[in-house]
């Protein structure tokens, strides 16, 4: 499928924007219509004008206590997430202790908010059992979306329900934006790691940037089905649920990413029994219930990767009721910024390449003008001996030969090169030129390249980095 008005409508706003920057950027991606970042200013709002209209402003601390809730969860996820760390230094021993006593100090500010606003709560809270304050980040806090929808009315008002059902709407929303987020960075850091690193430092810090991410992604996950639990106990089944759809491990996949085939998994389980990966966590990252292995997806599109289609994340971006389309825009928006990435590389290639010829048409250009200039030297000096005249002569005129001979020399080593380069550019530049039939008539190009200094530079590298 050719997306011709699409590609010549992208390339006329990559091409206004690099004429005027003030233009719009069409690297930029839209940003989201539902944020929560949005709703805490549409709820301050709200609350502004009751206040001038003389009503009771009440509903601040409600959606206050609602959002310092959503706050404490995510405090909650991250220190759940440091304890699964293993080996933990004393060091790292007292930071968790010390965020589990300010956790808890919050949890019982929070009891307080709640005791306002949700009276009837501390009844329901005495039939339990008490809390361990011990480990506060597995603390339930009790907000509407803890309770079934018949013991719901009995624990809150409706309103701190609406609140909540708001508010985890764009929590979602923030959580797909985030995922997208890491995705792309993660494709980033494994485009990059796919090269040989020129040390082990840089091979270490690039592990410890994926895992990084790899921590976020799960920990986006953890947040997503927790808050889309929320959202179905206060909201109920609907059409919604088309949109915000439940994130299974095949789903986080990056926009140029597909899923492992079988001999492709086959492959993976063995590189990782090899790593001394135990079998068991093998079969949680194939089964995504960590993060899911994939793999970029074949440019030349072989092997039926002309078939992979985006994941529903890609799709997903403000509200589906917005007359704007705004919900349908994600993936068009994507695959805009990657098309002007990837004709900025072309570009970027296009420069260097005439960057090159110039470089050598200047070297070409100067040993013919040595030539000339050494040539200009035999009658600057007629009142010398006849020797001395004799010997400054012949050496002026051996040094215009050489450098007619380095000029020689040099554009027919390389004549090749040249010509590949200004077949390169003619392919960029129309994309209708074949590659491969602008390359296939050249002649064959051969490069010499000297190795052994940067082998020792790599080996010194090395040699700090242990």
């Amino acid at each position: 499928i050719h997306h011709s008005a699409e590609l010549a409508l992208w390339e006329s706003q990559v091409i206004a924007w690099e004429e005027r920057r003030d233009s719009f950027c069409p690297y930029d991606l839209p940003v989201n219509t539902v944020t929560l970042s949005k709703l805490k200013l549409e709820l301050a709002a709200e609350e502004h004008q009751k206040e001038v209209e003389g009503k009771s402003t009440s509903d601040q601390t409600i959606s206050g206590m609602v959002i310092e809730a959503v706050d404490i969860e995510e405090a909650q996820r991250s220190l759940v997430a440091t304890l699964e760390k293993k080996n933990l230094s004393e060091f790292q021993q007292t930071t968790i202790q010390k965020a589990r006593t300010a956790l808890l100090r919050r949890i019982r500010k929070f009891r307080d908010m709640q005791a306002i606003h949700m009276p009837r709560l501390a009844r329901h809270l005495s039939s339990l059992e008490p809390p361990d304050e011990e480990r506060p980040e597995l603390i339930d806090l009790y907000l509407p979306s803890s309770f079934d929808d018949a013991t719901r009315p009995k624990i809150c008002s409706k309103k701190i329900s609406e609140i909540e059902e708001r508010v985890r709407n764009a929590q979602l929303y923030d959580c797909l934006a985030s995922l997208r987020s890491q995705l792309r960075a993660r494709g980033i850091l494994y485009q990059h790691s796919d090269r040989a690193t020129p040390s082990q430092g840089l091979y270490r810090r690039l592990n410890a940037w994926k895992d990084q991410v790899e921590a976020k992604i799960k920990s986006i996950r953890l947040c997503y089905d927790k808050s889309r639990a929320a959202l179905l106990s206060l909201r109920g089944h609907g059409d919604w649920e088309n949109v915000l759809r439940v994130l299974r491990g095949e789903d986080i996949r990056g926009i140029g990413e597909r899923l492992l085939k079988e001999e492709e998994k086959a492959e993976f389980r063995r590189a990782q029994e090899r790593a001394g990966i135990s079998k068991e966590d093998i079969e949680k990252m194939l089964s995504g219930v960590d993060n899911i292995p994939t793999v970029m997806v074949n440019q030349v599109l072989g092997r039926g990767d002309s078939r992979a289609a985006p994941s529903w994340i890609w799709y997903t971006l403000g509200d589906p009721t917005d007359p704007n389309g705004s919900a349908t825009k994600e993936i068009e928006a994507s695959l805009r910024v990657e098309w002007c990435k990837a004709r900025a590389r072309a570009r970027r290639a296009r420069e260097e390449l005439l960057l090159v010829e110039e470089e050598m048409r200047r070297a070409l250009a100067f040993c013919h003008w040595r030539a000339k200039w050494w040539t200009e030297q035999l009658e600057r000096r007629p009142n010398l001996s006849s020797p001395l005249s004799e010997g400054l002569r012949a050496y002026a005129k051996e040094q215009s030969v050489h450098e007619l001979q380095r000029a020689e020399q040099w554009e027919e080593r390389w004549r090749a090169l040249r010509d590949r380069a200004a077949a390169i550019v003619r392919w960029i530049d129309d994309p209708k030129v074949s590659r491969d039939t602008e390359l296939g008539n050249l002649a064959r190009l051969e490069v010499e390249v000297e190795v052994d200094g940067e082998e020792n530079n790599i080996d010194k590298d090395m040699d700090n980095d242990w």
